[in-house]
């Protein structure tokens, strides 16, 4: 009786999955045959784009006297409206999923990280991507992101120094007429731990910044970080010099 309540609830499972993946495809293929998803939505205007992250995790790959170097893991969240996916009336869920198979159909924003060394993406077991598409042509593409990052830092507190590690976000080709990014939420995770800091809070920054090519918008997530030195962790050779050439290394009583 178990296996057989198991199977039905698998066969549903797979059943809904399947036909939420025909409705996308009827969605793109018979009503919107016109659809150039190298074209920008309400082309000539701009497209605000949000952006939502979680850091799941952290990884310190190594510290010098000038960088933090990084691997963050992070679920990293874009959404914007596009009126040409808009449902017809016939579809009667709400929110339509897919995976790659989708994502790759439709327009979304050329978004870099312009301080990364580089990003990566799972692709086994599958990859860690989807996409939601809500009646009214929002859209919401979700990745999980490991991204190494060279964090640049101030020493002259040390050791009760505070640190802030840089993400920052933003288009690779369109300047802020065409895409502005908006930092809506960044949260990180209570299991979250660093050798010899402590995660103190992220926030985010937007901006816009002046280059040779224009005008571009950027989301900045910072996360600040707490240096608290563990003992019981190898720490780098600098560590030793410089604590060694201090005379009280209490930051009790040092925000």
């Amino acid at each position: 009786m178990l296996m057989f309540v198991k199977v039905v609830a698998c066969y549903s499972l797979f059943a809904v999955v399947f036909v939420e993946s025909v409705y996308v495809k009827d969605l793109l293929k018979e009503n919107f045959e016109t659809y150039d998803k190298y074209e920008r939505p309400n082309y000539g205007e701009r497209v605000n784009v949000t952006i939502t992250a979680f850091i799941a995790d952290a990884d310190l790959v190594k510290e010098t006297y000038d960088y933090l170097y990084m691997d963050m893991n992070l679920y990293f969240r874009e959404s914007w409206n596009d009126p040409r996916l808009q449902f017809v009336t016939w579809i009667r869920e709400d929110d339509l999923l897919g995976g790659e198979e989708v994502i790759k159909e439709i327009w979304k924003p050329d978004t870099f990280f312009p301080n990364t060394l580089s990003v990566r993406t799972n692709k086994e077991p599958n990859p860690e991507v989807f996409v939601r598409i809500n009646r009214n042509g929002d859209v919401l593409l979700n990745r999980k992101l490991t991204a190494s990052v060279k964090c640049q830092q101030e020493l002259k507190a040390f050791p009760c120094d505070t640190q802030t590690c840089l993400l920052e976000i933003e288009s690779y080709g369109s300047n802020m007429n065409s895409i502005a990014y908006t930092g809506k939420s960044v949260y990180f995770s209570s299991l979250l731990r660093i050798p010899h800091f402590e995660v103190k809070g992220a926030s985010f920054e937007d901006k816009s910044i002046h280059l040779s090519t224009g005008e571009y918008s950027r989301s900045i997530i910072k996360m600040k970080l707490k240096r608290k030195i563990n003992p019981k962790i190898e720490k780098p050779s600098f560590y030793k010099l410089m604590l060694d050439e201090l005379e009280n290394t209490n930051c009790t009583e040092v925000e």
